[in-house]
């Protein structure tokens, strides 16, 4: 590739990676995600920012993700329930792509730090440990996502088709 062209393509890139964090530098989630939020009949998460010891947004968002399941999460609000919503991607095995919450504000979006092993996972809605036909030691393939607020950490991932969670404190 010539010099020219990788000059444009990286041109290409800034300009739109800007105008995405150009959205969200006031603490508001991107267009994209609002619009999602709009048609599923959820609103942004109200006096999300009003809490002390918020330090993450109430939404994630990565052009290039290497998560095969999202590339971009948002929390939002319906009803006095919050929901967690992964828009669909292609490609992605997790049909279900809203998550209840229940009514406790949650805290901010991030990818976690790290893959953990899959044995510190549970079904959502089940306290049973997922075991059957996985080796307790192996790491996850990807980096899941997390809801972090003071402290406690609520960490999500899909296998095979369904979202499990993990908790840390």
């Amino acid at each position: 590739m010539n010099n020219l062209r990788k000059w444009s393509i990286l041109c290409a890139f800034l300009t739109s990676a800007s105008s995405v964090l150009a959205q969200s530098m006031d603490g508001t989630m991107p267009s994209v995600l609002i619009h999602d939020a709009i048609a599923r009949g959820c609103e942004p998460v109200k006096e999300f920012y009003d809490r002390a010891g918020i330090t993450l947004p109430p939404f994630f968002f990565e052009e290039q993700s290497e998560n095969r399941e999202y590339a971009a999460a948002y929390l939002c609000e319906r009803e006095h329930l919050y929901f967690l919503v992964f828009p669909p991607i292609a490609g992605s095995t997790c049909k279900q792509r809203e998550l209840a919450l229940g009514g406790t504000m949650p805290g901010g979006l991030s990818a976690f730090a790290r893959r953990l092993p899959l044995s510190m996972f549970r079904r959502i809605g089940n306290s049973r440990q997922i075991s059957k036909g996985f080796d307790a030691a192996e790491a996850i393939p990807f980096r899941p996502l997390v809801i972090d607020y003071d402290g406690v950490q609520r960490v999500f991932y899909c296998s095979e088709g369904e979202w499990l969670e993990a908790r840390l404190e």
